[in-house]
This record gives C-alpha cells, structure tokens and sequence, in this order.
C-alpha cells in the first residue's frame, strides 16, 4: 500500500488513537481533536489510522467535512453506518442508502427506525430535528448491536456551517 510506504513518524499519536478506541470499549468516551496548520498532515494521519485499524467490533464512521453541507452530512454518516455494519455482519454492501435499510433492519430495526426519522425531518424542513437525531444515533446503534462507534470528523469547525441551532452545544 502506497499509504504505508509513504508513512512515518506520529508514532505517539497513532498510539494515542488506538488508545482511545481501546478505551471507548472499556466504557470511556472521550473526544480528541488534532490540532494544526494547514498541510502538516492531519488528515493523512487520520487516513493512515484508519487503513491499519481493524476491529470487528467497532465502527468507524468518518466524515471529511471539508465543503460540505448538512445534505451531505446526514447521509454519509448514515450511509457509512450501515455500510460498516453490513460489512462486519457480511450482508450484501450497498452505496444506496435505501438498499442498506432494508438489508439491516431486520438485525437493527431500532437503528433503522430512528434512521427513518432522521430523513424524514431532513426532508421536512426540520433541521435542527435531523442533526440531533444523528447524534444519538451511535449510541442506540451500540445499544442494538454491542458494536462500538467512533465518530472522526474531519475539518470539524465546519460543522459551524450547518443551518443547525448551537451545531456545538
């Protein structure tokens, strides 16, 4: 893998990432933030942690939200939710999200039903509804599954650009 070849150094803050996974299964919840200048490498770490990580039981859901908008937000975070569970579950993978509920939702039907009303008061209009929906829903995923869900946003500020009420409250 080019990734590998190109890769080095950070030692200590791939530790620190694998730490905080292992951690988050031992019942501690912890948010880490990576900060830095421009192009010093951020995001290939974050990258580079991920193409090494594999853990059955938990799934990764990143997001680069680099110009990007809430749309956008809502349905890869859903999308790669479920495409991670199917993969671990060795369902059939889709990149529709339509086709992905309804392979899921007899495994995760609460999970499934809270994903509907996400869309649903996206598509009405509502938000500030959909955007917390969306927050809640790694942990019912976890209470439904036992699987554990860690979230990476990349470019995370941006998350100020929703049209989302205190989007960091």
């Amino acid at each position: 893998m080019i990734l590998e070849q190109n890769f080095f150094g950070r030692t200590e803050i791939l530790d620190l990432l694998r730490k905080r996974v292992s951690d988050l299964k031992e019942g501690c919840r912890q948010n880490i933030s990576l900060l830095g200048r421009p192009y010093v490498g951020k995001s290939a770490l974050l990258q580079y942690f991920l193409a090494n990580f594999d853990d059955e039981d938990v799934t990764i859901v990143y997001l680069d939200l680099e110009h990007k908008d809430l749309e956008y937000f809502i349905s890869k975070f859903i999308g790669t939710l479920l495409y991670g569970f199917s993969k671990n579950r060795r369902l059939p993978l889709h990149e529709d999200i339509s086709l992905l509920m309804e392979t899921t939702k007899t495994f995760i039907p609460q999970t499934i039903e809270v994903v509907k009303k996400i869309r649903f008061d996206f598509s009405h209009g509502k938000a500030n509804d959909a955007f917390l929906g969306l927050l809640a829903l790694p942990e019912i995923f976890t209470n439904e599954t036992g699987k554990f869900c860690v979230l990476i946003f990349d470019e995370f500020q941006n998350l100020e650009e929703f049209p989302v009420a205190d989007v960091f409250q």
